[in-house]
């Protein structure tokens, strides 16, 4: 079976592009001190969030960073999480919404830490994956009750550990959820009939325009 054939290639092609960056960091990194923990050069070199440097004109650092983590650990756990998550999103909905929805999950929590914390650089992809996960509670019922404690346990961890970026975390949950309702992909929406081909489109303009807005936001009138 080719790649294209497989239900859920595009959770597959995420967690290749979040390995393969770290891999990369990892060189990096091991050429400068030998040390498996990324330091600030190589995440900023890799496109962590920091908002001088997007004050600047690096707007695409509102969207590197969730594919750049700080160490094997942070790769793992973030990578175990799509892989639950992902395919429970791209059976019901297919790879297109999955891929915006990580994406814009993603914008929408780098943007809230890019506001709430100025001064500090940060990296990975727990803002797509807290927009993912509450996406897959509102579209699927029968995960709901364990997809809203996996959410509380993560949010409960963010209060007590003082290094975890909470805002990029809240950003990305409500990210997440707006995108579910402008989709209709809550449940209790779904009565709505769009076909599901015209909402992929709809998401995907949407992450498009998005996308060229910052990238060409000095150019903008």
């Amino acid at each position: 079976m080719g790649i294209l054939q497989n239900q859920t290639w595009m959770t597959t092609l995420l967690l290749a592009i979040n390995v393969a960056v770290f891999l990369l960091e990892t060189f990096d990194q091991l050429q400068i001190n030998g040390d498996f923990h990324i330091g600030p050069r190589v995440l900023l070199d890799y496109g962590a969030s920091y908002t001088p440097l997007i004050n600047a004109g690096d707007y695409w650092r509102l969207w590197s960073p969730m594919f750049v983590h700080l160490n094997p650990f942070h790769l793992v756990f973030n990578m175990a999480t799509l892989l639950f998550v992902g395919p429970l999103i791209e059976r019901e909905v297919g790879p297109v919404r999955l891929l915006c929805a990580y994406l814009l999950s993603g914008l929408a929590g780098n943007l809230l830490s890019y506001v709430m914390l100025p001064e500090v650089a940060s990296a990975g992809a727990s803002t797509s994956l807290f927009g993912l996960t509450v996406y897959a509670a509102l579209l699927l019922p029968r995960a709901r009750r364990l997809l809203m404690v996996i959410l509380a346990a993560n949010l409960l961890v963010n209060l007590v550990e003082p290094t975890v970026d909470i805002y990029g975390h809240l950003g990305g949950l409500a990210g997440g959820a707006l995108l579910a309702v402008l989709m209709f992909d809550v449940d209790e929406l779904d009565r709505v009939r769009i076909p599901s081909w015209l909402r992929s489109s709809v998401a995907l303009t949407l992450t498009t325009v998005l996308f060229m807005v910052t990238l060409f936001y000095d150019y903008l009138p």
